[in-house]
């Protein structure tokens, strides 16, 4: 029993450091909390992250001699997102990315929309308020538009892309944002 309470322990502490790099957004921490959870995703047939997770922090790892300026801009919090303001309630960009997703397909949002008349002069009154951001994503870190596209490596199954050199966050943001969004709700 002693032992199965200590292995709950060291899993507890390692979400907590998780967690910490989170609020206090540090890059090394949160780089090496990932590789701590790495076993307990094992144990508890989590082998999607079990798989992509050494991936990821190869990449990030990685980026430190190929791209240091986005590792530099890593190292000062820009891997976190702020919702409110508040600087403990920062939120990883993907989970941020994917409340929002989720507030946009609730009733009323963007599933149906074109259903609900009210729904969809809802809508275009507050695009500009949802694309605010995005421009404000865009402006900070989309600025060479001349870049050549990145080359993607694909893993054996060739399902998922891996990019080789930056977040992939950071490249389906600016994939959205190239797509034609920014005239629309200018």
């Amino acid at each position: 029993m002693a032992q199965l309470l200590r292995s709950y322990m060291k899993q507890v502490e390692s979400l907590l450091h998780l967690i910490r790099a989170s609020r206090q957004e540090e890059w090394e921490l949160h780089l090496g909390a990932l590789e701590e959870n790495i076993k307990f995703y094992f144990a508890h047939d989590l082998y999607k992250y079990a798989r992509l997770v050494p991936v990821y922090l190869d990449q990030m790892q990685r980026l430190k001699d190929t791209d240091q300026e986005t590792w530099k801009a890593l190292e000062c919090g820009d891997f976190m997102a702020a919702k409110w303001g508040i600087s403990l309630t920062k939120l990883f960009v993907d989970q941020t990315l994917e409340q929002l997703i989720r507030e946009l397909k609730v009733a009323g949002g963007i599933t149906g929309i074109t259903q609900n008349a009210g729904a969809l002069d809802r809508f275009f009154l507050i695009a500009p308020e949802l694309i605010k951001p995005i421009k404000d994503f865009h402006d900070s870190y989309c600025t060479d538009s001349d870049q050549p596209a990145t080359k993607e490596q694909y893993q054996l199954s060739g399902s998922m892309a891996v990019g080789t050199e930056k977040s992939k966050v950071l490249l389906n943001l600016h994939a959205f944002i190239g797509a034609d969004w920014g005239g629309k709700f200018a």
